[in-house]
């Protein structure tokens, strides 16, 4: 059995849909004991969440245990709070750039739903 509580999963999931590049601020205003995670589409591994990031266009990730404030102006974001939610497909041209399919981002927000278990 874990010692992990229900309240260090990372069971909050948003997406991001970053069409230029830009610059973010990820802060936790309630503390966890698992650090939230940013994760890109394609590619491995994720990074810490929290902090300033410098994010060129793309699809992104982010789980954490609690909610999380993000500031930019720029940025799309969708929270993922039930089990089931699902975003809505990306713009055309994001996924064009991705080389990604409406399928396969929404593979790759299930695939992230399993981390939390």
């Amino acid at each position: 059995m874990s010692d992990e509580t229900k309240s260090d999963k990372l069971s909050m999931r948003t997406a991001l849909y970053i069409e230029h590049p830009t610059t973010l601020t990820i802060r936790a205003p309630q503390s966890s004991g698992t650090p939230p995670l940013l994760f890109r589409y394609n590619q491995s591994p994720p990074q810490p969440a929290i902090g300033t990031h410098r994010l060129e266009p793309g699809i992104y990730l982010l789980m954490s245990a609690n909610q999380l404030e993000i500031s930019n102006a720029g940025v799309t974001t969708h929270l993922l709070a039930g089990s089931k939610d699902v975003p809505p497909d990306p713009q055309a041209s994001l996924l064009k750039s991705e080389k990604a399919t409406p399928d396969a981002v929404r593979e790759f927000f299930e695939l992230a739903r399993g981390l939390d278990d």
